[in-house]
């Protein structure tokens, strides 16, 4: 069974995805062949998590690989070449796949319900304030410049729902980055509330 997937995708999940961590399943990107033509591709630290679709070469000759999900090593990923938009791969059962030239053993473990964590709509009524660590709001930037092949190194404006978490995207359903919040006491007891400055200090 072979197919020839689309590598941005592969690498903007590896922005996102996490390392060396204990749940051994978050240490991959998590690839799910949805339809002949398109595959549905995530990478999660617990803390963020990218979520963006990927094509299938239209021009190759590919086999229909439709319900087959898996967890891709981040080692196998950073392997790819960036300047390949496609890559060869290909399933020789048993758990073992090639990736490209690459052969492998998909992560064994369930990967967590990304659906849970995706608004289905964002809500402006919403204006209690949220902290992010800045770290991941970099990560997150770069998932999406991979995804969208910016080198421009564009940004991407946040849309911050409160205490609930974050989601950065391009106006476009085909990728998205979800970020938790930092919770901070002080805002949970006071959510909504602002305090005004004093002139006087200024």
């Amino acid at each position: 069974m072979k197919t020839t997937i689309e590598t941005k995708v592969l690498q903007a999940a590896l922005h996102a995805s996490a390392t060396k961590d204990i749940r051994h399943y978050l240490n991959g990107v998590y690839v799910n062949f949805k339809t002949a033509t398109r595959f549905t591709c995530a990478g999660t630290d617990g803390h963020m998590l990218f979520a963006g679709i990927g094509q299938i070469d239209e021009y190759d000759t590919n086999d229909d690989l439709s319900g087959l999900s898996l967890i891709i090593p981040n080692e196998v990923i950073k392997k790819l070449d960036k300047k390949k938009p496609f890559v060869t791969f290909e399933s020789l059962g048993e758990n073992r796949y090639i990736l490209d030239d690459q052969i492998f053993t998909a992560i064994d473990g369930v990967y967590p319900d990304i659906s849970r964590v995706i608004p289905e709509t964002l809500d402006s009524s919403q204006s209690s304030p949220s902290q992010y660590n800045p770290d991941l709001l970099i990560r997150a930037q770069k998932a999406l410049n991979a995804y969208y092949q910016n080198k421009a190194n564009k940004t991407y404006p946040l849309f911050q729902r409160g205490n609930d978490s974050g989601i950065m995207h391009n106006g476009a359903n085909s990728a998205q980055v979800v970020i938790m919040p930092i919770r901070d006491s002080f805002y949970d007891k006071n959510a909504g509330a602002v305090q005004p400055f004093n002139r006087d200090y200024l």
